[in-house]
């Protein structure tokens, strides 16, 4: 993936392959111009694609204490195997186009923000495999004092499943929509070389209907659900740059349909870890704990188990930055015969500056599924560059 970067616009151009992989059981179903942009000062701990660059930079539309930010993406892609399976394979071109906008606020206390977007994919050759994702959100900070603060996000996002997702049928004629509106409320507050973060999400997931290949209707409104996810974290900084920390979340899952609400569940996750700060030129987080989910019907087996996360930035060079991100969660299935799976998600991406305005990319992700309640198992290979 490589990125030129513009004073009004950021064009994004991006050719990407995905391949998918997988095992005996089928799938049924995130410095200036002349020195190269080498990092200087604080830079050194962001990646080489999100430093700053004031010649380059669009700089927005001022009016009054608000800044207006617009945007577009534009990304070709190829990929050879569209709908994510072993027969029947096809391949086709895809163009994504992105126009986003954003509001922020430029007061000295407390902030507001606001955000739209989309993402709308279009295939050459293959138009059912169309997809228009919208998302809007507005954003908030109430400083209490100098060192309290309140932070709160009301989100809505109209969103598609990719072909070959753990949940993807595989037989509708096209990609299967759905509705998802977000609240998050978030207190921070610190003292002396402690650091404590409250925070809260509801969430609440809307399932469109899908036509079938060959005609009826798939029903996909058993699938709609209530979240909520609770809980606190807790930080001590040691030394600068290192903070261990504790933290607990508690969760509660509810679906909508009379039919589906065995599948209601609770469960909580207990983390021990540390955030660190090398330097800025190695910095991230590390985590493992204890998580479980807890099913309401009898029939549905409980799923619990080790959990695991983290995140590392590693700036080798000013001109390279290499970020690796794991994640250990438990997700709902459309698998009648399982609980939910253990999803653990591994990635790797590599950014490089070969002009101040020019950016390389190249990524990958390996998705790993277990299910509860029966032997299916799932790994997925994605890439790109």
């Amino acid at each position: 993936m490589i990125t030129f970067v513009n004073k009004s616009v950021t064009p994004l151009v991006a050719a990407s392959m995905l391949l998918a992989c997988y095992p005996s059981y089928a799938n049924d179903s995130a410095a200036d111009s002349t020195t190269g942009g080498a990092a200087r000062g604080g830079e050194r701990s962001s990646s080489v694609k999100n430093r700053s660059r004031p010649n380059y930079d669009p700089p927005g539309v001022r009016y009054d204490s608000f800044l207006f930010n617009p945007e577009i993406t534009v990304e070709q892609q190829y990929n050879d195997n569209i709908y994510a399976r072993r027969s029947g394979i096809k391949n086709d071109m895809v163009t994504v186009v992105s126009p986003a906008l954003s509001v922020n606020s430029d007061w000295n206390n407390h902030a507001i923000g606001l955000n739209v977007g989309s993402k709308l994919g279009t295939y050459l050759n293959n138009g059912r495999e169309n997809y228009r994702d919208t998302i809007a959100d507005i954003n908030g900070r109430l400083d209490i004092q100098r060192n309290f603060s309140a932070n709160g996000e009301i989100q809505y996002q109209h969103l598609h499943e990719d072909r070959g997702s753990p949940n993807d049928a595989g037989s509708t004629s096209e990609p299967v929509t759905y509705d998802q509106y977000t609240g998050r409320t978030g207190l921070f507050y610190t003292k002396g070389l402690i650091n404590v973060l409250i925070d809260s999400t509801a969430q609440f997931n809307r399932y469109a209907n899908t036509l079938r290949v060959g005609g009826g209707i798939q029903a996909n409104t058993p699938r709609d659900r209530d979240e909520y996810l609770f809980g606190p974290r807790v930080l001590y900084e040691v030394v600068p740059g290192l903070s261990p920390f504790v933290e607990g979340k508690g969760s509660v899952r509810q679906y909508v349909e009379t039919g589906s609400q065995g599948r209601d569940s609770g469960g909580y996750r207990l983390n021990v870890g540390t955030s660190f700060d090398l330097g800025g030129v190695t910095t991230g987080e590390v985590f493992v704990g204890y998580l479980d989910q807890s099913y309401n019907s009898g029939i549905l087996r409980d799923i619990g188990g080790f959990g695991f996360g983290g995140s590392l930035l590693w700036n080798p060079t000013g001109l390279t930055s290499i970020t690796v991100n794991v994640s250990r969660n438990v997700e709902e299935t459309t698998d009648a015969t399982a609980s939910g799976f253990i999803s653990t998600v591994s990635s790797v991406n590599v950014d490089h500056e070969l002009l101040r305005n020019v950016i390389m990319t190249a990524n990958a992700l390996y998705t790993s599924n277990n299910y509860q309640g029966n032997n299916r198992q799932e790994g997925i290979m994605q890439g790109s560059m």
